[in-house]
């Protein structure tokens, strides 16, 4: 699934596909090369090894080129994990109609924590217990907004930052336990460091948010 055109969603395609083999390739939006894509649309769906894989948006023409993003739940009927792409607000007022009132386990934050997304009425639906902030370093963005932040916090989410993290990999059948790869293999002379804390800004501008801490020895989180 390539959510949408933008460089930063589609970009590694090439790689990836020159890794496993690609039966079929749905997105949100035509990207230029990749003739084989088929319009991703709510209501396509799945089922593999017992896991349900269905798509949520769009479920008609949107405005904005981040609209067209395609919106995946994937449910194993005991955990939820859901990946908006760049949807706006506009996009998640669209979706709240098809989420249902169960509490989402894994959540990637929509246009990587922009204030443009993740509302109150998102994240009061969603309720997610963790959350993937993909951001780079003192990215120009200025993504995550810390309201966005702030908003997660309110409802008991675990937020992770990629650009302190590193890659994140998150498993079902331990929901609580998110690899943090930066921390969970360490180069040679950051071992021993015992603790590095994920912490930027959020909840307004004199407050220091602190989500999770790993040790470098263990690479098991440490909830603040």
């Amino acid at each position: 699934i390539l959510s949408h055109a933008d460089m930063d969603h589609v970009g590694g395609y090439a790689a990836v596909s020159h890794s496993i083999l690609v039966r079929s390739l749905i997105g949100g939006e035509s990207v230029r090369g990749y003739d084989a894509l088929r319009p991703c649309r709510a209501g396509q769906g799945w089922q593999w090894d017992g896991v349900r894989f269905r798509v949520l948006h769009p479920a008609r023409q949107m405005t904005a080129d981040n609209d067209h993003s395609c919106v995946l739940l994937v449910d194993n009927g005991r955990r939820r994990a859901l990946l908006p792409g760049d949807i706006t607000r506009v996009g998640e007022t669209h979706l709240l109609p098809a989420l249902t009132s169960d509490r989402v386990d894994f959540l990637v934050a929509a246009h990587h924590g922009s204030r443009s997304s993740s509302t109150d009425a998102f994240v009061r639906r969603t309720r997610p217990r963790i959350v993937a902030i993909s951001a780079g370093f003192m990215n120009r963005f200025g993504h995550p907004h810390p309201d966005v932040v702030c908003r997660f916090q309110r409802v008991g989410a675990r937020h992770l930052l990629t650009a302190l993290s590193g890659a994140l990999l998150w498993r079902s059948e331990r929901p609580a336990d998110v690899v943090q790869w930066r921390f969970w293999t360490p180069p040679y002379w950051r071992v021993g460091a015992r603790q590095v804390a994920d912490e930027y800004r959020g909840c307004g501008a004199d407050t220091l948010v602190t989500g999770s801490a790993v040790t470098a020895d263990s690479g098991e989180p440490i909830d603040h």
